[in-house]
């Protein structure tokens, strides 16, 4: 995901949108506040580099939002644990052979090819 560039028009057009607010805590955002934009959805799950997905926040909401807290995972620990899942999902034993759903082993140890008639195990 290639970011745009954060112009000083589209950073008073994003918060002009939320009216001079906190996109987290609803605060309003003085003049002489330090805010930053953040992203709604994070880059890394999913989300997009639009302005709808931008919000102005203040510096500490940021950061709570970011690195979480007591309450809250925050973005970064979201981000780690869908990257993990990802990996997981991966095939672990690329060497391993497809399963043959069409294939049943019996008691005995031999394999045949199942017919329609019988039920389908798993």
């Amino acid at each position: 995901m290639i970011r745009r560039r954060m112009s000083p028009e589209r950073r008073s057009r994003i918060i002009a949108e939320y009216g001079g607010m906190c996109g987290i805590c609803g605060r309003t955002i003085a003049d002489d506040d330090e805010y930053e934009i953040d992203h709604a959805i994070p880059l890394g799950l999913g989300g997009t580099d639009d302005d709808s997905n931008l919000q102005p926040v203040h510096i500490e909401c940021h950061r709570a939002k970011t690195y979480g807290g007591r309450l809250t995972r925050g973005d970064v620990r979201e981000i780690a644990k869908a990257k993990r899942i990802a990996r997981k999902r991966q095939s672990t034993r690329p060497d391993r052979p497809p399963r043959h759903r069409d294939l049943v082993r019996s008691v005995d140890g031999t394999v045949s090819v199942r017919d329609g008639s019988e039920a389908r195990m798993r």
